[in-house]
């Protein structure tokens, strides 16, 4: 488990030694990379991922997430978290990021959260849903034109 307690640097955590990352499980040296397994550095392999299998993630509450790889990490900062950016050969790089704020009592909340997905280097629609007016609406802004899609009041 990883936990984002402090206000983040760049939507990073604090990591333990030798690793960075905003989920802290990228290594600082280039020639390793970061086991899920036992949580270390190992020695890089040799041979290259060939496929990104589906799966899912989700996230909750104060917010805890289950990450695409089975991890569960809180994020506690009032920050902008990136939850997912793929780098899967001959797909397309998916980017999305969740903006967390602080509320009243300390807890971190979801506020919003941005997706963008680009096809052979064209930057494809970013879409941003956010709360506002206290929670009591919900807006979407895609490429920058704000629509109200939910709201009481």
């Amino acid at each position: 488990n990883i936990n984002c307690t402090a206000d983040c640097i760049n939507g990073f955590c604090f990591c333990p030694a030798g690793r960075m990352g905003p989920l802290c499980d990228q290594c600082v040296d280039a020639t390793k990379v970061f086991d899920k397994s036992t949580l270390t550095c190992v020695t890089a392999p040799t041979t290259a991922v060939t496929s990104c299998p589906a799966t899912q993630a989700w996230c909750w509450g104060d917010p805890h997430c289950i990450t695409l790889d089975g991890r569960t990490v809180n994020f506690r900062g009032a920050c902008e978290y990136t939850l997912l950016h793929t780098f899967c050969p001959s797909k397309p790089e998916t980017i999305v990021q969740a903006q967390m704020a602080r509320i009243t009592g300390g807890s971190t909340v979801i506020t919003g959260v941005a997706f963008q997905e680009n096809v052979r280097g064209v930057a494809g629609d970013k879409v941003y849903v956010y709360s506002g007016n206290n929670n009591q609406r919900l807006f979407a802004q895609i490429n920058g034109v704000v629509v109200e899609i939910a709201g009481r009041g």
